[in-house]
Formats: structure tokens, C-alpha cells, sequence
């Protein structure tokens, strides 16, 4: 049975997410911080805690769930501050959930997919990448998550990895 780790599956478009996983047979690993609005219940679903800040615990978190056939970097944050007045914790929340997370995420998880000749990584991106939005760091990331789903389609589609 295909596995998907979901990103932001506590709700929102995360969980509809994990919901379209599981009516389509798949087992999945909903990954969150916070879980008060999940309603999901499954014999197929495993609720992942973890807190996406935490960007150098990734690879370990990873090596403890084994195989996954199909990542979607879903989660995200934004404020929403006037530019000139975003406080420095909420910058560094931003570039990690939004940036840094998912490159790791997507860093971990290459080795097994390369090896399995196979994999699936989704990264949901926002208009924003080629807009701008009133969030400035969240423009950015989502800019540079773009860019870093072509360039690691690049890399990982000889291997049979790909994106969306």
C-alpha cells in the first residue's frame, strides 16, 4: 500500500489532502503541530506531532518512518506585518516552515526514493511566488519554494523522482 507524508494535515487544504490520500487507498502520515480541528479517523492514517521549526530534526524524524512513496510539503505560515515592522522570531518562523522544511524534508527523503527508482514530492506553492504579497517573507519563500522544485526536478527526475 502507497504511503504519502502530508504536511499542515491538521487542517485546511493539508487535511483534504490526507482525506483525498486515504479515498484513494493510501496509508498516511499526517504531519502537524497542531491537531484541535483534525477529524480524520483511519486505519490507515498516523498523526506525525512534530513542529516544522524545528528544521534540524528533519532527517531524524525521517529515518523513523519509514518508507514513503509521496511527499507533499503543504504547511506554511504568514503574518501578514507591514514590512518595515515583522519581528525577527516571525521572519525565522516564516523561512523555516515555508523554506527550509521542505528542503529538508525533500533532502531526507531523496535517498530512499533514488533507491526505489520512484517518488512522487509536491511542494504547494502560492500565487504570491510571482506576485508579491503583503507578507514579504512569505512571497519570498514561496518564490523560492518554486525555484526549488524545478531545480530538484532536475536532480531527481533521472532517478524516477517526480514532481508536481
Amino acid at each position: 500500500m502507497p504511503r504519502a507524508l502530508i504536511t499542515g494535515a491538521g487542517r485546511g487544504i493539508g487535511k483534504e489532502t490526507a482525506r483525498a490520500f486515504l479515498g484513494a487507498g493510501w496509508t498516511v502520515l499526517a504531519l502537524d503541530k497542531d491537531f484541535s480541528s483534525f477529524d480524520l479517523s483511519d486505519a490507515r492514517l498516523e498523526r506525525v506531532d512534530y513542529d516544522l521549526t524545528q528544521v534540524a530534526g528533519i532527517a531524524a524524524l525521517v529515518a523513523g518512518l519509514g518508507e514513503i512513496d509521496t511527499l507533499v510539503n503543504n504547511a506554511g505560515t504568514l503574518y501578514c506585518e507591514p514590512y518595515d515592522a515583522i519581528p525577527e522570531a516571525h521572519k525565522r518562523e516564516i523561512l523555516a516552515v515555508n523554506l527550509e522544511a521542505p528542503v529538508a524534508l525533500m533532502q531526507a527523503l531523496a535517498p530512499q526514493m533514488r533507491k526505489r527508482k520512484a517518488g512522487r514530492i509536491v511542494n504547494v506553492g502560492s500565487v504570491a511566488a510571482f506576485t508579491g504579497h503583503p507578507d514579504l517573507w512569505y512571497g519570498a519563500t514561496k518564490a523560492a519554494l518554486l525555484n526549488t522544485t524545478k531545480s530538484c526536478a532536475g536532480w531527481l527526475g533521472r532517478d524516477g523522482i517526480r514532481r508536481r
